[in-house]
């Protein structure tokens, strides 16, 4: 395991949450990128689940709603547990005017019977 990488992950996903806050979404999207382009194999898919979902939310803010469901779908992926993920994938798709694929995903796979 290289924890060099991990780390470094983590400080630019910690860089994008920062920018985040502050409503500065491109530089939030250009940290969590360098995050996930810095995981590796032995970064936890939980993680890189995170960075994806992060930035699905930033490219959501700024209304780019197609890579919000891509990052969505992606983070979702990774852990199919991760209910942020179908949270703002629903969200997205119900901006692309999708509502039935909206409310179906907004339910978790692992919780429809």
């Amino acid at each position: 395991m290289d924890i060099n990488k991990i780390s470094s992950s983590e400080e630019e996903k910690t860089k994008g949450n920062e920018c985040f806050s502050n409503q500065e979404y491109k530089f939030a999207i250009d940290h969590y990128t360098k995050a996930i382009k810095l995981s590796n194999s032995s970064t936890p898919s939980f993680s890189l689940s995170i960075y994806y979902n992060n930035r699905s939310t930033s490219y959501y803010h700024l209304k780019e709603y197609d890579k919000s469901i891509k990052d969505a779908e992606k983070s979702i992926s990774l852990n199919q547990t991760f209910k942020k993920a179908y949270y703002r994938l629903a969200l997205a798709l119900f901006e692309t005017n999708l509502f039935k694929k909206a409310k179906k995903s907004y339910t978790p796979k692992y919780e429809r019977v």
